[in-house]
């Protein structure tokens, strides 16, 4: 009997020993939902670990998932005695986890696998995806639609000129506006799905922000808020000056547009590692819903009253044709637009 339960207690441990190795979150609730076993890599609120949160309700643990897709889902494991799979943004630390819950005894065992970088690749992919059938559209009735545009234009210019109608200039004047403004949204349209190839040069990236920080400061001037540059030493980098030109005029232009007067926005470059060299924009405005950060960089997609939606869309098909990825940093404090430049892909 004594051996038996030697050998008992043998496998038990290797049992525990084999689901602490699982680099997985891993924890067992009983009928009443309090936690009867979790492992080292299980995350919990507040800086909890595991001895605190045994034999404690786990919706008191975590009582932000309540009425989640993970509170039904559990709850439809456990009274249906089957396993539950699926995949959820949590409110507690803001990952997103793929979870499996399935019937154990009187309650259940859930694994949680954190799969926040796995989302961020297929939202990448998607919104890469999106320019790209947004190029080819581009490409095909950008032609068409600027022709009659080019000639009604023209006619309008022309009779601006004509005493006869010198009563009517304001409205030809707004008109020709209009058509601008329309032939400037073709134009960024056109940008995001620029397959031509690109004329690239090893240049300095810190030289592209100088020759444009005059107009950043007649901007900045003008709103009443402030330009700070902090440039460090970077390698040159393989790079199209124009595009380079227009993604900084857009994360900047959208930085300043996030920020009250009096506030300031920050342009800065440095090396990262050994490969990695990185633009940084950062704002003082008040930060980025989540609802709205997932769909950012999506075309046609806009919070501003006369956005167009296609300024970041551009930016994300400029660092694709640089082999470079943005990254954002958000919060009550401001946002911070990282483009990564890979220093390797750059190299001659």
């Amino acid at each position: 009997m004594e051996e038996r339960t030697r050998e008992l207690a043998a496998a038990n441990e290797k049992v525990t020993s084999v689901i602490e190795c699982i680099t997985d979150g891993f924890f067992i609730l009983n009928n009443k939902w309090e936690f009867t076993y979790v492992n080292k890599h299980q995350y919990f609120p507040k800086r909890k670990i595991a001895k605190d949160v045994l034999g404690k309700n786990i919706w008191n643990v975590f009582p932000s998932e309540i009425e989640t897709v993970m509170y039904k889902e559990f709850h439809r494991a456990m009274s249906e005695r089957t396993t539950v799979h699926f995949e959820f943004l949590s409110t507690a630390d803001e990952y997103w986890h793929e979870v499996i819950a399935y019937p154990y005894d009187d309650g259940i065992c859930c694994i949680f696998k954190n799969i926040t970088e796995k989302k961020k690749y297929e939202q990448e992919l998607k919104r890469l995806s999106n320019i790209d059938l947004i190029g080819q559209m581009a490409a095909g009735i950008s032609h068409e639609i600027r022709n009659p545009m080019t000639t009604v234009l023209g006619f309008l210019q022309l009779l601006k000129e004509e005493n006869t109608y010198e009563k009517h200039n304001k409205y030809f004047h707004l008109m020709i506006e209009e058509l601008n403004r329309a032939n400037s949204i073709i134009t960024e349209f056109l940008s995001m799905g620029n397959t031509r190839k690109l004329d690239l040069q090893m240049l300095d990236l810190n030289s592209i922000i100088r020759d444009i920080i005059p107009l950043i400061k007649i901007d900045t001037y003008n709103q009443n808020k402030y330009i700070q540059v902090d440039t460090n030493d970077i390698p040159e980098l393989l790079l199209n000056r124009n595009e380079i030109r227009q993604l900084l005029m857009n994360l900047y232009r959208n930085g300043l547009e996030a920020m009250n007067t009096g506030k300031v926005l920050t342009i800065s470059t440095y090396k990262e590692g050994q490969n990695c060299v990185v633009l940084a924009v950062r704002d003082q405005g008040k930060g980025i819903r989540p609802e709205v950060l997932e769909k950012l960089g999506t075309p046609f997609y806009t919070t501003k009253d006369n956005g167009t939606g296609l300024g970041l869309g551009v930016c994300y098909a400029i660092a694709a044709r640089h082999n470079a990825k943005i990254e954002i940093q958000t919060g009550s404090e401001g946002t911070t637009f990282f483009v990564k430049f890979n220093y390797e892909n750059n190299k001659k």
